[in-house]
């Protein structure tokens, strides 16, 4: 049987490891990407074959693109070159256009019709809670709804917010994030410095949606509480020097910037709760669906703590909800504490969490559900 070419689009090759795990786990198609900005790092990062990428020379679309990226701080790409990639998706002759983010399954429609090919188009987060504020883009998802021919989404909370915003629910797919589950290995601390000390560790981007704010305020309600802890804070970004101050102030406060995946599993063999209190920030930004990165805790074995926010719970088994809602500073601090008074317990939390994450998130399941999306629309 002739394997199906996939032609995957994003407008930056690829930024972000989820789309990579989804392509290795894809192992019965060929996979092409059409990219306009490559990053060496990112080749290092994701490593694919360079001859797949289709992309071009810097030209004046990309310099506009640019300008208003700067000038008016637009985080959504002003204008469609796309046209410029006829003459290579010819001679592709791919078989499916999936897109990644909304905005580039709008921007894949003419190339779609062009060339009578199926669009799919998952969708992540801003794209669905930022993207549909903005008017014209509004008018531009009703055409992506009715154009499209598949939409994929995290989980059930994103494809309820899809609906919502105008998608059809019979195009609407729920294919959860995979992870490559041999490179994750379990750990599982069975000795402890101190059983009155815990060690509490953050990974995210320094953005509001990832919850730093309220989580600063939570660890000084813990330090109100008297309650012995120290936290080691991953990342960088827009909120760094609000955290750097605050980490100047108070010395169980290590700040370690960004590292690389392996670095963080690595790091992460060290401490006891994982914390990412996930919320919509004032703009409306959120998850979407749910951070990767609390699956790859699960994976290797460390206890949640985390918020209701969005699919949040769904990628945590029921047993594991160590929750609280959004913002609620003196409830994130009880669960906290809550969960580390559990500590008997945490070997089996541990198994459960990484038992959940591979039943849901495995490449074998995530190759189903993508089989299915594809075969809708033939």
């Amino acid at each position: 049987m002739k394997r199906k070419k996939i032609l995957h689009v994003r407008h930056r090759y690829l930024g972000v490891t989820f789309i990579f795990y989804l392509v290795n786990a894809l192992t019965d198609y060929d996979h092409y990407f059409l990219s306009k900005v490559i990053d060496k790092k990112d080749l290092v990062k994701y490593p694919f074959d360079v001859k797949k990428i289709l992309t071009s020379k810097i030209n004046i679309f990309l310099y506009l693109n640019h300008f208003y990226l700067k000038i008016f701080r637009s985080t959504h790409f002003m204008i469609n070159d796309n046209f410029l990639f006829y003459r290579k998706i010819k001679k592709l002759q791919p078989d499916i256009i999936h897109a990644h983010m909304g905005r580039e399954g709008y921007y894949s429609i003419p190339i779609a019709k062009k060339f009578h090919i199926p669009l799919v188009t998952t969708f992540y987060g801003s794209d669905m809670s930022d993207v549909p504020k903005i008017e014209y883009w509004k008018k531009r998802y009703v055409k992506l709804f009715r154009e499209g021919s598949a939409f994929i989404v995290e989980g059930p909370v994103m494809k309820k917010k899809l609906a919502e915003i105008g998608c059809d629910e019979k195009k609407i797919f729920i294919v959860p994030i995979t992870l490559p589950m041999d490179e994750i290995n379990l750990f599982y601390k069975t000795d402890y410095t101190s059983k009155n000390y815990c060690k509490i560790l953050m990974v995210a981007n320094f953005v509001e949606k990832k919850g730093y704010k309220t989580a600063l305020k939570v660890f000084d309600e813990l330090k109100r509480r008297k309650f012995q802890f120290s936290v080691t804070i991953v990342g960088d970004g827009l909120l760094k020097p609000e955290i750097m101050n605050y980490a100047k102030i108070n010395k169980n406060i290590i700040v370690l910037g960004r590292k690389s995946i392996k670095e963080v599993y690595e790091i992460a063999k060290a401490f006891d709760i994982f914390f990412h209190p996930s919320e919509t920030s004032k703009t409306g930004d959120s998850e979407g669906g749910a951070p990767t990165i609390i699956l790859e805790m699960q994976m290797l074995g460390l206890p949640i703590v985390s918020t209701m926010h969005r699919d949040i719970p769904n990628i945590i088994p029921i047993e594991n909800h160590f929750l609280a809602e959004e913002r609620d500073v003196p409830g994130l601090a009880n669960t906290i504490i809550d969960l580390y008074q559990k500590q008997d317990d945490w070997y089996e939390i541990a198994e459960r969490g990484r038992r959940f994450v591979i039943a849901n998130h495995s490449p074998e399941n995530i190759r189903k559900r993508i089989d299915e999306v594809y075969s809708y629309i033939k």
